[in-house]
């Protein structure tokens, strides 16, 4: 029995007592190499990090949990973990795939209860629209790497809210911006990129000529300086102070 979507520790709890109940679940995701005591194992933790309320914690044991057993009790725990930490579209796809590969193995009331957390997570989510070139470019939303499949405009969900925007692409400078997107809605957003100044040659002349400058006035001293051995002058004599530190 599932329960109340404001209290996701319990949710966990109670969903531990039915799946360590129930020997007939049905598994169709199964790993190549199933590991029940590691699966159960990394299960005990995630309950211990709900309990504690450390979330992303949760969500990393739970999910491991899974992969090593395929157990639909697993993943819906890392779904609810997803849920508390506001990363709702890891969310919704967990819960996603729990109503696609496991619905069988769950009560009417069970998939019912997903259904409306998974209806939850989808409700908080929105699209921003990025209108770029065609060429390749390097996207991050929130510090994290979105993939340019090509496609224009490249189309991003996001978790409604604040939201931070960074494209790079070589030979421009990077474009960056911050605002806020609505839950449910498409946001568009125009990346305009500006090209890296490239430094101006005229800049280097003064430096050239002063170095010509330079070479031509030592070559003076030089020539100087062996006319006057050729005379039969000696040079001037060295220092004869020596200088320290």
């Amino acid at each position: 029995m599932l329960a109340s979507a404001r209290h996701p520790t319990t949710f966990v709890i109670a969903l531990l007592l039915t799946s360590s109940t129930s020997a007939a679940q049905a598994r169709p995701h199964v790993p190549d190499e199933p590991d029940v005591e590691a699966a159960r194992r990394a299960f005990d933790e995630g309950e211990l990090a709900a309990v504690e309320l450390r979330w992303a914690d949760a969500a990393q044991a739970f999910s491991e949990s899974y992969a090593r057993s395929g157990a639909w009790s697993a993943l819906y725990n890392a779904g609810l973990a997803f849920r508390a930490l506001e990363r709702h579209r890891e969310a919704r796809d967990a819960f996603d795939r729990l109503l696609s590969e496991h619905a069988a193995a769950m009560s009417s009331e069970e998939r019912a209860g997903v259904e409306t957390l998974r209806e939850e997570s989808q409700g908080r989510l929105a699209h921003l629209e990025l209108y770029l070139e065609e060429a390749p470019h390097e996207v991050e939303v929130d510090g994290e790497a979105r993939e340019d499949d090509g496609s224009r405009p490249l189309r991003v969900e996001v978790v409604g809210g604040q939201r931070s925007v960074l494209v790079l692409r070589a030979g421009f400078r990077p474009f960056t911006w911050r605002g806020a997107v609505s839950e449910r809605s498409t946001f568009r957003l125009d990346v305009i990129l500006e090209p890296e100044p490239v430094a101006s040659t005229r800049s280097r002349w003064p430096a050239v000529v002063g170095v010509v400058v330079g070479v031509v006035l030592a070559a003076t001293v030089f020539g100087v300086v062996m006319a006057r051995r050729s005379d039969g002058e000696l040079p001037p004599p060295l220092a004869t102070t020596v200088l320290r530190l």
